[in-house]
């Protein structure tokens, strides 16, 4: 995905996340990008943070290509430094959740 390091305030490009679950094809049937939240999890203190940015752009799985999102920073996104484990979460809290995981950012100054 190419997107560590981050200098503090960079907003700029959107972020796409590819949404593979471990088997077979995410269904994207019936969702819309309010569905989805972006959570940063802090790697110091394990604490999750919601990202305020915007979703936008949710294309379906074709054959071998994943279903994708798009996803545009906020500024409050941007302004806390250090290392977090960035998650997309499809129907955050409900019964219907599912996570994917992308690995380490980190926002440097």
């Amino acid at each position: 995905m190419g997107i560590s390091p981050w200098n503090k305030g960079d907003g700029k490009p959107d972020w796409t996340f590819s949404l593979e679950p471990d088997s077979g094809i995410f269904d994207t049937s019936g969702l819309s990008p309010s569905d989805f939240t972006l959570v940063m999890i802090n790697i110091s203190n394990q604490q999750a943070i919601n990202g305020t940015g915007t979703f936008s752009d949710l294309i379906p799985a074709t054959g071998s290509i994943p279903a994708t999102i798009t996803y545009q920073l906020s500024s409050d996104d941007v302004t806390n430094l250090g290392m977090y484990n960035m998650r997309v979460v499809c129907k955050k809290g409900t019964t219907s959740q599912q996570t994917f995981e992308f690995g380490i950012w980190e926002c440097i100054a």
